[in-house]
């Protein structure tokens, strides 16, 4: 029952967020994909490992975190973004396998995009997806964003390759299994005037807004969609810090998290938060 309940819900997404025959393909898209998931991957237990989205091949470590992601980036649209530049300049922080790289691609094709990804095999799952859909205008880096540069550990689940919750908080993870990574400093990939920048990064979030400040790399962005971790495991509170930082910087902004009810106390909680530079 539960999985008939989502797939309803993201069929009203569909015909919320989309139009036309936009809205149609991506119904039939995510029907099938909705079919293959619950028959062929949770009933009979085969083991799909690519597909393809609007003809692009995507490769991916397992279906469930496929059509989780699918859901959120395509059907949600959590990293639309609008411009006036028909090739503009993103910067996407935690791409993990690339369905964020694919999405900018298919909303802006000449778009010139900087991939970042922690985690060594999830980033050669992200280097296989770029190559193998030919995409122009990607540079990709194996690194953790940090406010420092060292070398770090990177949490990962072993029982689930590419997971979506790596990270350099130990807490999200069960504190045992770590690669080293090497960390960089986002003002450094933030030379120039950039569009948009998405960041999910499992808890780093605040620290890496606070070196950007610091180097006045803020500045030169226009718009933000970073997934705040609020309350995580281990880690003080950080959204009220992020909030003060944007309204001093000059950016509006707005905030999305649906996940849970009113009130749960201390509860950790993903908070979608999209700022924008106001215009002067």
């Amino acid at each position: 029952m539960y999985s008939i309940r989502v797939y309803f819900f993201n069929l009203k997404r569909i015909f919320k967020n989309y139009r036309g025959l936009e809205a149609l393909n991506l119904f039939f898209i995510y029907t099938f994909y909705s079919a293959r998931y619950n028959i062929l991957s949770r009933l009979l237990r085969v083991k799909i490992t690519n597909e393809n989205i609007f003809g692009r091949k995507v490769s991916f470590f397992n279906y469930k975190d496929f059509i989780g992601l699918f859901e959120e980036i395509f059907i949600g649209r959590e990293y639309y973004f609008e411009t006036k530049s028909a090739a503009p300049r993103i910067v996407d922080c935690g791409s993990n396998i690339g369905m964020s790289v694919i999405y900018f691609k298919w909303i802006y094709p000449e778009a010139a995009i900087t991939a970042i990804e922690a985690d060594p095999d999830t980033f050669a799952m992200l280097k296989k997806n770029v190559e193998d859909n030919r995409f122009n205008g990607i540079s990709l880096l194996n690194n953790a964003v940090h406010d420092r540069l060292a070398t770090v550990k990177f949490y990962y689940d072993p029982g689930t390759a590419g997971n979506l919750r790596m990270s350099m908080n130990a807490g999200r993870q069960n504190g045992k299994n770590f690669n080293t990574v090497k960390t960089l400093l986002l003002s450094s990939v933030i030379k120039t005037e950039t569009d948009f920048v998405k960041m999910d990064i499992e808890g780093a979030e605040g620290a890496v807004i606070g070196e950007l400040v610091k180097k006045g790399s803020l500045k030169r962005i226009s718009k933000l969609a970073v997934e705040v971790h609020h309350n995580m495991e281990g880690s003080r509170e950080i959204l009220s810090g992020i909030l003060a930082v944007f309204t001093k910087n000059g950016f509006k902004y707005q905030i999305y998290a649906p996940n849970n009810p009113p009130y749960f106390e201390r509860k950790f909680q993903d908070v979608m938060l999209y700022a924008e530079k106001e215009a002067k």
